[in-house]
């Protein structure tokens, strides 16, 4: 695993895996659930697929190709089951295919 660490996640063993505990690195706020500020601020995800927020895209991620490199080795794995999320919806199914949805939107 690499050694850059934008945000510190929690890995807890589940039932066929593991489950990751987020906190800023994502939203996944749905129209419906959004605040005013949120929508300003362009965070709003369908809800369903989290989004890696403009704030953090332009202003936190200083270099792309690594972060790309450590979010996939931390997050887009078989054995992730759960990815729960300090704002907004946790991802419970498909949760390898939402992370890489994520990724790529870089």
């Amino acid at each position: 695993m690499s050694d850059f660490n934008p945000e510190l996640l929690y890995e807890v063993s589940v039932d066929n895996g593991v489950a990751i505990l987020s906190t800023d690195i994502m939203f996944n706020i749905g129209p419906k659930d959004a605040t005013i500020v949120i929508k300003m601020l362009g965070s709003v995800s369908d809800g369903i697929t989290p989004i890696i927020t403009p704030i953090s895209k332009y202003f936190g991620i200083k270099d792309r190709p690594t972060f790309k490199k450590w979010f996939t080795e931390t997050l887009v794995r078989d054995d992730v089951q759960i990815v729960t999320l300090a704002h907004g919806n946790s991802i419970t199914d498909s949760t390898k295919s939402k992370m890489l949805k994520v990724i790529n939107t870089l």
